[in-house]
């Protein structure tokens, strides 16, 4: 069985010729076509090896498959004979190339387990939480504070899911504070907070008082940015 890391060395290094690559927000995509099954890649020598994970989607068929590796922070798609690789630049853009999978196709059970006894059926789906990677950095944010007022860059996915998780003690269309403090400064609790701005979503570690002032932080931040 030919190997995974073949197949991705034969795309990358377009030793057929006939590989197309586009980059696109901070990703590199790879499309051929070659004729196979999917197989090809479910029972690939180096399946674990790359860390794939197959996305489980109303679709799959011996002519049909998607794999993630958050690992490698990769997707490839097979589907009647055109392949597609993803490969992402960093996590950020790899949770974005999740999301898109997750919103592009029809979720689908894994496996149906039949309970004879009870004359049950009951179908079992995938947990998202094994296909992102954690963006959010949790320890970095609280060797920051107070002495470094930074706002770190996270996906989408971590921003939505924090909303999620805990109800915020304070939101506006900018973003949000979540209501479990981190830490306490001797004076105010420190709170996790989020901010959102042109699709791109930051997090920082700050006080309630100090809220109506982030956005202004974020954009001096920004602003000092490389151009």
């Amino acid at each position: 069985m030919p190997t995974i890391a073949a197949l991705i060395k034969q795309a990358t290094e377009n030793e057929s010729g006939y590989v197309t690559v586009e980059q696109k927000d901070g990703k590199t995509v790879y499309k051929w076509s070659f004729d196979a099954e999917r197989y090809l890649i479910d029972f690939a020598d180096d399946y674990h090896e790359h860390g794939l994970i197959q996305y489980d989607t109303n679709q799959d068929a011996p002519y049909f498959g998607v794999w993630i590796s958050p690992s490698k922070m990769l997707s490839l798609t097979y589907c009647e004979g055109d392949w597609s690789l993803v490969i992402c630049d960093n996590p950020i853009s790899f949770n974005s190339e999740v999301d898109s999978i997750v919103e592009g196709y029809e979720e689908a059970p894994g496996f149906v387990s039949v309970d004879n006894e009870e004359k049950t059926i009951t179908e079992h789906y995938q947990q998202k939480a094994e296909l992102y990677l954690i963006t959010i950095p949790h320890q970095q944010l609280s060797l920051d504070y107070p002495s470094k007022r930074v706002f770190y860059e996270i996906s989408a996915h971590d921003y939505w899911e924090m909303l999620g998780c805990v109800p915020p003690i304070v939101q506006s269309p900018d973003g949000f504070m979540s209501s479990e403090p981190t830490i306490n400064n001797g004076e105010e609790d420190v709170y996790f907070t989020c901010l959102e701005k042109e699709n791109r979503y930051w997090a920082i570690l700050a006080t309630l008082s100090e809220w109506v002032k982030l956005p202004e932080l974020l954009n001096k931040q920004l602003s000092e940015l490389p151009q």
